[in-house]
Formats: structure tokens, C-alpha cells, sequence
């Protein structure tokens, strides 16, 4: 998987089991985030995926998924699709350092058009960005809306696109004007 990382935290609780299990966890946590961007088995799993006509989608550090998805002519999913993930504003408010790869940077060296909402705090703030059949939420707050738009773009792919282009003047899609009604 990867190699074992010595941490302050591990060198303090080297005989305290219950901390030992929960700081192998953390460690395995974060070379998930790694494997994410680095494993080329997603990337061809999700490149079949996609070519079989599937929408595909993120939330968080989950676009780290598609850094080396295909699309249908073989080129680089992400390449000048709009998409989201954590802002690198917000692994800097959180000061999650540990992390080596963050999705707003590498989603624009993967030449991603990179779309987020800002706030005061960024943990505050959330997108969901469709194009195509990708579907990326900026952080954990836009899970549930992700979803939904994932699920209407399997159900009823001809009228998603419509329900899902943003307003004229606004900054919600169709399918958000018709919910408030």
C-alpha cells in the first residue's frame, strides 16, 4: 500500500494500542486521498465506466478519482471540463498539510476549468458543478446536492441537461428553481 509514516503522535504512543489502531487508520486515510490521484487501476475502471456511457462523479478530495480517466477519444477526462473539488483556500484554513496531493491544484495541472465558491471560512462554502457526465461537489457540504444531480442524470439524461443549466442571471440551475417552488 505505501510505506509506514513515523509521526510525532506515533513516536509519542508506541505501547498504547487503542491510539496505535486509530493512527494506523489516519495513515491509511490519507494514502487513500494518495492512491486516489496516483492509482491508474481507478483511472482505467472509471475510463470503462465513462466509455459505457456512466456519470460519473466526486465529492471532496474524491476528484483526485479522475487525474487519469479517459474520455471517449482517449483524451484526459478533466481537460477543459469544468470541474471542483477542496479549494487549496480551504486544506490551508484547515491546515491539513499531511495530504500530498490537493485537488484544486492538481485538477488545473490536469487543465481543469476549476470552479469554487468562496466564504469567509471555505469549509462554509460549497458548488456543484455538472458538464457532461461529470459531476463534482466542491466539499463534503455539497454531498447531498451532488448526489441528486448524479441520480437525475442516470434518470432522465435527456431532460438533466436542461434542469441542470444554470439560470440566466443566477446562480442556480433550473432543477433548484423548480425544488423552491
Amino acid at each position: 500500500m505505501g510505506t509506514e509514516v513515523s509521526t510525532p503522535a506515533k513516536l509519542r504512543f508506541p505501547f498504547q494500542p487503542q491510539y496505535s489502531r486509530r493512527l494506523k487508520s489516519s495513515e491509511r486515510i490519507r494514502r487513500q486521498y494518495h492512491d486516489l490521484g496516483q492509482s491508474k487501476v481507478l483511472g482505467e475502471k472509471t475510463t470503462e465506466a465513462y466509455a459505457n456511457n456512466a456519470v460519473v462523479g466526486s465529492v471532496c478530495h474524491g476528484a483526485l478519482g479522475f487525474l487519469h480517466v479517459k474520455d471517449e477519444n482517449g483524451n484526459p477526462l478533466l481537460q477543459g471540463c469544468n470541474a471542483t473539488g477542496v479549494t487549496d483556500k480551504q486544506i490551508r484554513e484547515l491546515g491539513i498539510s499531511i495530504t500530498p496531493l490537493h485537488p484544486e491544484t492538481e485538477l488545473r495541472k490536469a487543465g481543469a476549468k476549476f470552479n469554487s465558491n468562496t466564504a469567509f471560512i471555505d469549509f462554509f462554502a460549497d458548488i456543484t458543478v455538472v458538464d457532461g457526465r461529470l459531476v463534482t461537489g466542491q466539499n463534503q457540504n455539497s454531498g447531498a446536492e451532488t448526489a441528486q444531480k448524479i441520480m437525475i442524470k442516470r434518470a432522465i439524461p435527456q431532460v438533466a441537461n436542461r434542469l441542470l443549466q444554470p439560470m440566466p442571471d443566477r446562480n442556480h440551475s433550473r432543477l433548484g428553481a423548480i425544488a423552491r417552488i
